[in-house]
């Protein structure tokens, strides 16, 4: 704050903490997170420990985030891995970005060369994990 005294400038609402991150399609060894919420933003960070991949070829999506996803407009949040291990032999480099749909879940994405398609258990190896950051804002 300037000092200027106006509300918008004013910390109304500051907190951080943990949270356990949900992965559907997914055997998880472990998973945990942790959040920083200012106002109504929301970043958080997470590590993902997956036992068994998932042959099924639905889309890997995050649930159970600290607080419920904003859907009134649309900047619906998202983010990307940070870290990885367990990669699938043939990929290289390969970004994956993390988006928001409007039910407070966030999906795996990755350019395929034509497209931005989802990312499914079949794109992973056993024993992968994954560290990854999403902002967004809160309800």
């Amino acid at each position: 704050s300037d000092a200027s005294g106006m509300a918008s400038e004013l910390l109304d609402d500051y907190e951080e903490g943990t949270w356990t991150p949900v992965v559907s399609g997914l055997t998880l060894s472990s998973s945990t997170g942790h959040y920083v919420k200012i106002g109504k933003l929301v970043w958080v960070n997470a590590q993902v420990n997956i036992n068994t991949q998932n042959s099924g070829t639905g889309a890997v999506n995050l649930r159970g985030f600290p607080y419920d996803q904003d859907t009134t407009n649309s900047q619906r949040g998202g983010g990307y891995i940070t870290q990885w291990w367990g990669q699938p032999s043939g990929w290289t480099n390969q970004n994956i970005h993390i988006s928001f749909d409007t039910n407070s879940k966030a999906y795996f994405r990755f350019y395929n060369g034509s497209y931005m398609a989802d990312l499914n258990g079949n794109h992973l190896d056993d024993a992968y994990n994954f560290h990854y950051v999403i902002t967004y804002f809160a309800a």
